[in-house]
């Protein structure tokens, strides 16, 4: 299954929506429409990464800077080619001297629309779209007029968007190469595509509803169709981001605001539950069609070896964030899924040999390590008496580990912990005795750990150089006393205890 290829489909259905808003809503927009056009794109704006906005900056800081006597305007609008704005009808609109003059009014005027245009579609912010709308609206008034005349109301196109949105289904589902362009293709394959699936779903809409005849008699009126509108921005696009990053951004962020959970989904899970992760991208299940991965060892992703599905599995209490799909800068959706846990219990008694009156501590570290050398559950010994307890660990094997520091660490492997049975770490019943002497850390008291207490030798903890980790009994000072516990304990090794109580 090529999850990924098949996510590049939605994306695209998307990215198509995205690219109607500029062509159809923003010429005409009325002042009631401007606060709706804000609002939908707050609803994106949450979702673009922040190299997305970055990518729509560039290309809007891109457009700008085109001179309105750039020969590139000419690519835009299509001069000199089957998709050609700058028509004799549009020049018959504008008031010149002769037909040079003419053309020159109507060339510039449609440059700003385009520029217009672009300023709304590479939008990551909605105060500055509002203004973008609103400037639009007040500049090219004049020239929509000219074009399209008085009749036309916001409402019609309105309308023509949405029965345009109506079409992409049925325009894609009887072009085969659409499909496998959409699904299967390259970025640069989506990009040349998404045009002409737009187009079709357009030219649907015109030619099959009565309610737009008018509509489409005043795009012939003037010699345009919608194949050249869309290839306008088409052009311009490749122009001011040539890299698709700005134009795949905002795909992505619509994608992201139209997908959800399926109703009734949870999010809490026990320990050793298989996760339900139903999505649903405009509406249509999208679970098993594209990558997913989690924050950390609280949840296991796999995959089924006879369909490839993603099975996730809640493995350990906690929380997990749930990425979709697995490469980071192409997230579709994120959730957060609780693991609860707490019936399984660790605990044992730790005991120090020296430096504390009682001879049992604080200060002692007991962690819990998985398979994956994970740490997974860590317990700091704080109370008078050593003991320690870990709780929340869900079924498994474990390796227990117990530091502290100056003593040598004791690594109790093969815990097997599991559900709703406590496990009491021990040494034959009585608590697990950490040796002194481990001042270099490496759990072995030797030669080097010898020097160590050398280099304080007959220091108290008022003297420049006095090394805490070798005061052996907890005098604050570092003497004979100290190194015969050293001595007591030279050339052992941590050793590993095997035997349990089990209540």
């Amino acid at each position: 299954m090529k999850k990924n290829s098949t996510l590049a489909y939605i994306v695209t259905i998307m990215m198509v929506f995205t690219l109607l808003a500029p062509v159809v809503i923003a010429p005409p927009v009325q002042a009631a429409g401007i606060p709706e056009i804000v609002d939908q794109m707050n609803e994106i704006i949450p979702y673009l990464d922040q190299a997305d906005k970055d990518a729509i900056q560039a290309a809007r800081v891109s457009l700008q800077g085109i001179p309105l006597n750039d020969a590139q305007w000419d690519t835009v609008l299509g001069v000199d080619t089957a998709n050609n704005l700058l028509t004799s009808q549009v020049i018959a609109q504008f008031d010149g001297a002769d037909d040079a003059a003419k053309t020159a009014a109507a060339r510039e005027a449609l440059i700003n629309v385009a520029i217009g245009l672009g300023n709304i579609y590479y939008s990551q912010n909605a105060t500055v779209l509002e203004t973008d709308l609103t400037n639009f609206k007040e500049t090219n008034k004049a020239t929509f007029q000219k074009l399209f005349g008085t009749t036309t109301s916001v409402d019609d196109l309105y309308q023509l968007l949405q029965a345009t949105r109506g079409q992409f289904g049925s325009v894609i589902s009887v072009n085969g190469t659409y499909l496998d362009n959409l699904a299967f293709g390259s970025n640069a394959t989506l990009v040349d595509t998404i045009p002409n699936v737009l187009d079709d779903a357009m030219q649907n809409v015109l030619n099959t509803n009565p309610a737009f005849t008018d509509f489409r008699g005043k795009l012939e009126a003037i010699g345009w169709s919608t194949t050249k509108l869309i290839n306008q921005q088409k052009e311009l696009g490749t122009i001011i981001d040539d890299s698709m990053a700005a134009r795949l951004g905002l795909a992505k962020a619509m994608v992201r605001s139209e997908t959800t959970l399926a109703s009734g989904v949870p999010t809490t899970f026990a320990i050793d539950e298989v996760i339900p992760h139903t999505i649903l991208i405009m509406g249509r299940d999208a679970t098993d069609i594209v990558e997913w991965q989690s924050s950390s060892s609280v949840v296991e992703v796999t995959t089924d070896t006879q369909t490839g599905n993603y099975i996730l599995t809640a493995k350990a209490p906690g929380t997990a964030t749930l990425t979709n799909p697995a490469e980071a800068s192409d997230w579709i959706f994120k959730y957060d899924v609780t693991v609860e846990g707490g019936t399984l219990l660790a605990s044992g008694y730790v005991k120090l040999q020296l430096k504390n009156i009682s001879g049992l501590t604080g200060g002692v570290t007991v962690s819990v390590i998985n398979a994956q050398n994970e740490t997974v559950n860590t317990a700091v010994v704080t109370a008078d008496d050593g003991y320690f307890e870990l709780s929340g660990i869900s079924n498994g094997t474990y390796t227990v580990t117990i530091a502290a520091n100056g003593y040598m660490t004791r690594s109790i492997p093969n815990v097997n912990i599991t559900a709703g049975t406590a496990v009491v770490i021990a040494n034959s019943g009585s608590p697990i005795e950490l040796l002194a002497g481990n001042l270099n850390g490496d759990n072995f008291v030797n030669a080097t750990d010898l020097s160590v207490l050398l280099a304080s030798f007959n220091k108290t903890d008022q003297d420049q150089g006095y090394n805490s980790v070798a005061n052996l009994n907890n005098d604050n000072a570092i003497n004979a006393s100290d190194l015969s516990i050293l001595l007591g304990n030279f050339n052992k090794t941590c050793d590993s205890y095997s035997a349990w109580i089990l209540p």
